[in-house]
């Protein structure tokens, strides 16, 4: 039941996304609104891919049970790591916020769509990359 919950919230998720992106390109053909057709695509691709990356975190962990467990590592080491790395979480779900923030922020004002594309790509970029090295760090961990 868990699984369909987590299922059924990201298509919910995408959908959200799409929904806000058909409704930028179809809604807003006047040009002295470009600002709002710009918030709206943009947003609804970030909401999407939001969702997008979700899914594959997700995935990850179905696809492989024992993904963040870690069993031969002492527990000084690990609470080390844990302390090292809490800094760099915390900043990186910021970025997240940041991120829409600062698209919504450019939508507002007048932004080419090339820089919003921009910032979308970058979002995409980093959390694909923090998805990718958490998942090698945790296979190197387990193959020690």
């Amino acid at each position: 039941m868990e699984l369909m919950n987590k299922v059924m919230a990201n298509i919910t998720g995408v959908t959200l996304g799409a929904l806000f992106f058909i409704a930028g390109e179809l809604c807003f053909s006047d040009p002295s609104i470009v600002w709002m057709k710009n918030l709206f695509v943009f947003l609804g691709l970030f909401i999407a891919a939001s969702f997008v990356i979700r899914a594959f975190a997700q995935y990850v962990e179905i696809k492989d049970p024992n993904f963040g467990a870690i069993s031969s590592i002492e527990e000084r080491q690990v609470r080390s790591k844990n302390a090292s790395n809490a800094g760099k979480a915390r900043s990186h779900d910021i970025m997240a916020i940041v991120f829409a923030v600062m698209v919504i922020a450019f939508s507002v004002l007048k932004a080419p769509r090339e820089l919003l594309a921009i910032l979308l790509a970058g979002y995409v970029v980093q959390e694909g990359t923090a998805l990718y090295f958490t998942f090698k760090e945790f296979e190197k961990l387990r193959s020690k």
